[in-house]
């Protein structure tokens, strides 16, 4: 064979291998160009223990940032959740979901706890002074402001209200807006854990 011939080989071999590997996956929601290790949450969860991302041993783990009172968005987004943990079946061991409230004068760890055990015992409630907070959403991108209200105990929070998925690297990966349909959450968890033990 001359060495044309073995060039012209070689390209052959090269453009069928290429054509057989798979694209890469294309993450749902808004998928970061470069993914960058998730930011910690020096926070405590609802017993008090200090919160340290990862050392549940979960793979994956989502994080929102919202609060108890909140009368749509907030239990929407954590229903999903739900919905996707249960389509997970034994998976669902793998996946932490972390709840961050933003309303830390309302939100005392029994409430949040309440909360959350509406939809999940294994969700993770996370509270904490409000500068720690504020700090934890600034380092998330998260927005929270209160909204003037008559009554101190009845006001409602904007907020940004995005869920983020940290891949078994511990990257941010991707975050989701508020409507995001639930399958693609659960198509993400899914090739997220692939391969997993």
């Amino acid at each position: 064979m001359s060495i044309q011939s073995a060039r012209r080989a070689f390209l052959l071999i090269a453009l069928l291998a290429a054509g057989c590997r798979p694209d890469p996956y294309t993450w749902h929601g808004s998928p970061y160009p470069d993914p960058r290790p998730a930011p910690p949450l020096p926070l405590a969860d609802t017993s008090g223990v200090a919160f340290e991302l990862g050392a549940s041993g979960a793979a994956v783990t989502l994080v929102y940032f919202g609060y108890t009172y909140c009368p749509d968005v907030c239990p929407a987004t954590v229903a999903d959740v739900a919905w996707s943990m249960e389509q997970l079946g034994p998976l669902a061991d793998q996946v932490t979901f972390v709840f961050v409230t933003i309303d830390p004068d309302r939100d005392t760890a029994e409430i949040v706890r309440r909360f959350l055990d509406n939809f999940d015992a294994h969700f993770v409630g996370l509270t904490g002074s409000p500068d720690d907070l504020a700090s934890a959403r600034e380092a998330y991108g998260v927005f929270a402001q209160v909204e003037p209200s008559s009554d101190p105990e009845a006001y409602l929070i904007t907020h940004t209200s995005r869920l983020f998925l940290i891949d078994p690297d511990g990257l941010l990966v991707t975050s989701y807006p508020f409507g995001t349909p639930r399958t693609d959450l659960l198509a993400d968890l899914r090739h997220a854990l692939e391969g997993l033990p």
